[in-house]
Parts: structure tokens; sequence; C-alpha cells
């Protein structure tokens, strides 16, 4: 068995308390670690390179329309996301993207108009910028659908295999 040190311990709480805080919808699923195809990757090799969200939200039963997409990008401090140039490149992927970190790490004016800011404060999850819908282009909304269909599939097939749901 694993054992739970003070960090892993903290952000188990915290990935709960994002779990929480995105299933606005019912019927969301949250999945951390998702990574997508880079588009715009121009580049010889044959497999594109990946993106990796944090954490991304999504209604399975309505991801192929205009279901909104979420995604998350969690910061640990503030040269964390001084020295994050990748993030611009997660907003197409989805329709609403926003930061997660502890207090004064991050603040509003840190960030362009539209991109969400949310302060963790022990289990509980506090705006302090508003995330605005954007319309997400077909091939980018494909592409992380996709992926997300593959990655629903192998969650539901987990646990029914644990006993949890029946497929």
């Amino acid at each position: 068995m694993k054992r739970l040190t003070p960090m892993t311990d903290k952000v188990s709480l915290w990935k709960e308390a994002i779990v929480k805080f995105l299933d606005r919808e019912r019927h969301s699923i949250t999945l951390f670690e998702f990574t997508v195809n880079d588009l715009t990757y121009t580049g010889r090799k044959r497999r594109k390179p990946r993106l990796r969200f944090d954490a991304i939200a999504f209604n399975p039963f309505r991801v192929g329309t205009t279901s909104p997409i979420r995604v998350l990008e969690m910061k640990s401090s503030r040269r964390d996301f001084l020295s994050d140039k990748k993030w611009r490149g997660y907003v197409p992927y989805s329709s609403q993207f926003g930061f997660i970190c502890r207090a004064g790490v991050i603040l509003p004016h840190d960030l362009p108009k539209g991109i969400g800011l949310f302060y963790i404060e022990g289990a509980k999850i506090v705006k302090q910028a508003e995330w605005t819908v954007r319309t997400i282009s077909k091939e980018h909304r494909e592409a992380v659908t996709h992926r997300l269909h593959s990655r629903a599939v192998g969650l539901l097939y987990e646990k029914s295999l644990k006993g949890l749901v029946t497929i």
C-alpha cells in the first residue's frame, strides 16, 4: 500500500475539491493529467507531441455538441506560473480555461480577460476571476472528444471490474 505523505495528501484534497467544483452539470466527469495531440505541431515526427492538462471536465453524453469542456491548470507557486509558457496553447482546446492555486500565487491582473482564476482554501474553491465561455473550433473539439471517449471508456471498464458500475 502506498504511504501518504503530507504532499500527496494535499494533492488528493485538491483533486477532491476540484472534482466537486467542476461537477456542476449532471453526469459530469473530471479527468486529471489528460493528454491531447498538439494540432499546431508541424514538425517531421511521426507522432505529434501531446499537450497535458492538469484537469478537464466534460459531460460524456453531450461532449460532441456544444457542451462545455472545462480545463484547469494547477499552479503550486508564482514561479511555476511565470515559467509556464505552454498554457496559452491549451486555451483553444477548451470552452472554459482557468488556473487554480493557493491565494496570492496568481493575481487576477496577471491573466487576460476570460481566463478564470480560482483560489483553493482548504477543501473550498473561491472564484477570483470569471472564466468566459468560448467556441472551440471543430478540429480542436474533435481532438479532445476522441481522447475523452477513449479515457471515459477505460474508466468505466476499470469501475466495472471493481463492481462499481455495470456496463
